[in-house]
């Protein structure tokens, strides 16, 4: 963490902030969120920098701008190996936790499941789709996905502020990036994703034709596959994707 001080007329406020992304909690993350939305936002203002309204109220535009410059900047390949945001808690106040650092215990059935969500947000711009990723995301303890009633934890996250699911893509689109530097093959870093064509969007199928391609038609196999941990599933199609390009390029 870095400590401030902010000085108004000789009284001094201090307070402390993340340094970087590896500092980041969840209190400063949706704070973030909510000032790159609105940056005169005074309340993010005072959660994020943790001073109180009436000290930021006082404060000159020469110490505004290097207040600014000391908030992460969120790029397209920031990168980041878990998750910002340790839990959700529901309507009913029950608990819902992230899943681990480096993605450890997540089955490949939940990757694929969070990720096709998140692919169809990307495509539709439809908002419903990160509420989608958030409910399969996040589990109850000892949960697992074949747990999930889908219908049930709408409802449990109907109230769930918005600013969270637009947390959890942010935090997906990092986790992806991340996954991009330990398999390359597999999440090419500019990967292309497929664009509108005359006003209407095609759904990707991609992780179909992926395990379509792994294991065929074999159902007992891709029942097992989908159990794996998710990063021994991923390690294993880069390093197909790796040797198919290999042989290509020996033709």
């Amino acid at each position: 963490m870095r400590q401030i001080t902010i000085d108004i007329k000789g009284k001094k406020y201090e307070s402390s902030i993340p340094s970087g992304w590896g500092d980041m909690d969840d209190k400063h993350f949706i704070a973030m969120l909510r000032l790159l939305l609105d940056d005169t936002d005074v309340d993010s203002l005072s959660e994020y920098f943790g001073m109180p309204k009436s000290v930021l109220n006082k404060i000159d535009m020469y110490t505004a701008y290097t207040l600014g410059t000391l908030i992460p900047q969120l790029k397209e390949d920031t990168a980041l190996n878990h998750f910002i945001i340790p839990e959700i808690v529901s309507n009913k106040n029950q608990k819902f936790v992230s899943p681990a650092s480096e993605l450890y215990n997540m089955t490949f059935q939940q990757f694929i499941t969070i990720d096709t969500f998140y692919i169809w947000c990307s495509q539709t711009k439809n908002w419903e789709y990160k509420k989608k990723m958030a409910e399969v995301m996040y589990m109850k303890e000892g949960e697992t996905l074949d747990d999930i009633d889908i219908d049930v934890r709408d409802k449990e996250f109907d109230r769930v502020p918005l600013i969270y699911f637009d947390a959890l893509f942010v935090n997906w689109v990092m986790i992806k990036n991340w996954l991009s530097g330990c398999y390359p093959h597999l999440f090419p870093r500019g990967g292309s994703e497929e664009k509108p064509t005359n006003g209407k969007v095609k759904m990707s199928n991609t992780w179909s034709e992926i395990m379509d391609t792994l294991v065929g038609d074999d159902l007992t196999r891709i029942e097992s596959y989908r159990k794996l941990q998710c990063m021994d599933v991923l390690r294993i199609l880069n390093r197909r994707i790796k040797e198919q390009r290999e042989n290509r390029f020996k033709k």
